[in-house]
């Protein structure tokens, strides 16, 4: 099964402050047939959370309100099971440090400027390690 065969039976939650990456990756993802969710604030996505199942989630780490990094552990803890991707435009060390300190928070650190490639490549290899979420859906 292709990477965009399994998107399109799971859930996507993408928390993005920046409009303009915000539409791009939705208008893909919807071009690709995936379900997703766009928020502009964690607060929000979290309130979808507590109603709906997620599978992926992908948040920008620099947010108003909650940073993406507390946004990821409260998903975590609301949907254990959820792939929880940060993207970040800090440099390496500091996203490192992100990754470390939520590191049971987060499955993976994508930095900014991304390139689609990226994306897929860290999706493909998180639903590989991860069956409970294809297996779910």
């Amino acid at each position: 099964m292709s990477l965009y065969e399994s998107l399109t039976a799971l859930n996507m939650i993408l928390v993005e402050g920046d409009p303009l990456l915000s539409d791009a990756l939705l208008q893909f993802f919807r071009t690709k047939g995936c379900p997703v969710l766009v928020f502009s604030s964690a607060e929000k996505a979290l309130q979808a959370m507590e109603k709906d199942r997620f599978d992926v989630v992908i948040s920008d780490h620099s947010l108003p309100g909650l940073d993406g990094v507390t946004f990821l552990m409260r998903a975590r803890r609301l949907q254990p099971d959820t792939i929880r991707i940060l993207l970040t435009d800090y440099p390496p060390p500091m996203a490192a440090h992100s990754h470390q300190r939520g590191q049971t928070n987060i499955d993976d650190v994508i930095r900014k400027p991304l390139t689609i490639t990226e994306l897929e490549s860290s999706l493909r290899r998180l639903l590989e390690a991860s069956p409970k979420v294809l297996n779910t859906s």
